[in-house]
């Protein structure tokens, strides 16, 4: 459930003295949602307590003094329903004059994210700016009072959407506005007139609700490995797969690949073709879209791979750092990833043409399913003693050397014993906090493309497989798509962890399963390098269930590469 739309409930002012100011509502706020309260008055008297006919219990929030006058903003979540007609009141320590109130309800919030410091000042321009957020898709409250400015022209931030104004002496104004990333938000309308100023804000985090699982039976995944020489056909060859990776450069021309392609095809061995915009790797998604769509077209009708995936991780540096924002990087790739879709499935400009394709994304990066697991967790508790345990277990999700230039990442995110750290907030950590906020807008984005798989990339290296097996599960079940993954390996050389891996691949419900298999990297080699089998290639290979490996395979084939045939399936294992 995402955050609706505030409604106003109105606004009230009065300007004798008295120890309390009635806001008639003027619309329902229905039961379970977040009623918010902007209040200001004179600074003769301290603001008490808001309350209302339904008998709500607000949570006060900072009272701010600026000149002669005090604001605070008051909230109530989960409320009970206040209908129109409703009375909510404002009472003060003592009797006052220019007094204001003003309320909207929102639903959908779980509960408060921060309330930053508030600002005071002189002048035409009042502002203040949130602290890193804690979740995408927050709302954010501000207000502004204008000392002695009631009638004075206001005009509203940009980014912002007026809520409402009240004036008596003063005026007091509210807007809101809706985040789609974590990045701070800076509040800043302008005064027609020179006055001292006043500013708060508030910001409140959605409810979290688990999205349907696509749990169920476990499935035997296709399975493939990297192929990018001789040998990797010798290891794929070795391991039994079903399916080679192979990745081209979509403008290289439509015969790019045709020799490596026709290698593996001789092996009787399926292709899931990787289409980057770049000859080593990927680049920003293109601009010129028709041409895109014609590139692809003619690569798919020289290879006729089996599956197609559209450029390496997205939310990987090459790209996260080569776009204005991480907003302007998905919007990029998620019209890319369309274009594609529709000519691998005839779509849109490409009705007719009769190509049936299946297509995935680039993958969501190991990193980055982490941070965004972590953050769906760490959203989801309230952080107080009772909720230790999900927020050691958030933590415990981001590996020690996941910070940029290999910090330890779990001190720039917070956890039990430093609730108020920043998110990836201190200097240096701006790219781990675009990357973060891109994943959570892509996992929003990637169904809408019409690709037929969400591809998400996992490297174990964790004592607790639940951990990260919870956290593939969540940005499948987040997306709502079937499953596959092309980059899919161990950090360690435990045979256990390969076997407990292909476990978990098939509990994941994969669809593709492509081994990472590249040799000195992160991940461990299931081959060395004249492609034999190590220990974790023979783990490997004896956990997939033989009946498939010879799917897909032709045992009369020849070798193209190294004069090798195919070579029989091995034994079952015990």
């Amino acid at each position: 459930m995402t955050i609706g739309t505030p409604i106003a409930l109105g606004s009230a002012n009065a300007a004798s003295g008295s120890l309390t100011l009635n806001l008639t509502t003027t619309a329902d706020s229905p039961a379970g949602a977040t009623i918010v309260v902007f209040i200001a008055s004179g600074n003769t008297a301290t603001i008490n307590s808001v309350t209302d006919v339904a008998g709500n219990t607000y949570t006060a929030g900072n009272s701010l003094s600026s000149g002669s006058t005090k604001q605070n903003i008051y909230y109530c979540i989960n409320a009970l329903a206040l209908l129109t007609g409703g009375t909510i009141t404002g009472t003060w320590a003592a009797a006052t004059g220019s007094k204001m109130l003003g309320a909207t309800s929102v639903s959908g919030v779980l509960g408060k994210d921060q309330e930053p410091v508030g600002t005071t000042g002189t002048g035409t321009a009042p502002a203040i700016t949130s602290d890193v957020l804690g979740l995408s898709g927050e709302i954010i409250f501000a207000q502004a009072v204008a000392v002695g400015g009631a009638g004075d022209a206001f005009t509203e931030d940009a980014a912002f959407t007026t809520a409402g104004s009240a004036a008596n002496g003063s005026a007091m104004h509210w807007a809101y506005k809706a985040s789609a990333d974590l990045f701070p938000v800076a509040y800043g309308p302008s005064l027609g007139t020179s006055r001292v100023w006043g500013a708060k804000m508030l910001a409140l985090k959605g409810a979290a609700v688990v999205p349907p699982g696509s749990k169920g039976a476990a499935t035997t995944p296709k399975f493939g490995i990297f192929c990018s020489g001789d040998e990797y056909l010798r290891l794929g060859r070795n391991l039994g797969v079903q399916y080679q990776r192979m990745n081209v450069n979509n403008t290289a021309g439509a015969n790019i690949g045709s020799d490596q392609a026709a290698a593996i095809r001789d092996l009787g061995i399926g292709i899931n073709l990787i289409l980057n915009n770049a000859a080593t790797t990927p680049s920003s998604p293109p601009a010129d879209i028709p041409t895109y769509q014609s590139q692809v077209a003619a690569i798919l009708d020289n290879i006729r791979p089996d599956l197609v995936n559209i450029q390496i991780e997205i939310d990987a540096g090459v790209f996260y750092q080569s776009q204005a924002t991480a907003a302007a990087t998905a919007t990029a790739y998620l019209a890319q990833l369309k274009a594609a879709a529709d000519v691998c499935h005839s779509t849109g400009a490409y009705v007719g043409q009769n190509r049936h394709y299946l297509i995935g994304d680039s993958g969501i990066s190991s990193s980055g399913t982490n941070f965004a697991y972590w953050n769906y967790l760490w959203g989801l508790g309230d952080h107080s003693p009772g909720n230790a345990a999900d927020v050691f277990k958030a933590v415990g999700l981001i590996g020690p050397s996941q910070g940029v230039d290999g910090t330890d990442a779990r001190d720039q995110v917070p956890d039990a014993a430093n609730p108020t750290r920043g998110i990836f907030a201190t200097a240096g950590q701006a790219d781990r906090l675009t990357q973060l906020t891109l994943v959570n807008l892509l996992l929003s984005g990637l169904k809408a493309t019409g690709i037929d798989y969400i591809n998400v990339h996992a490297f174990w290296y964790f004592n607790d497989f639940s951990l990260k097996q919870d956290a593939v599960q969540w940005v499948i079940d987040t997306v709502g798509l079937p499953a596959m993954t092309n980059a899919w390996g161990q950090r360690d050389r435990d045979p256990q962890t390969t076997r407990a891996m292909y476990a978990a691949a098939r509990k994941l419900r994969m669809n593709w399963l492509f081994w990472y298999s590249v040799y000195q990297k992160k991940a461990q080699d299931p081959g060395d390098e004249d492609g034999d089998l190590t220990i974790l290639g023979t783990a490997l290979r004896d956990a997939v269930n033989p009946q498939a490996w010879m799917i897909g395979r032709s045992a009369s084939a020849s070798y193209a590469i190294g004069g090798l045939a195919p070579a029989p399936p091995p034994s079952a294992p015990p």
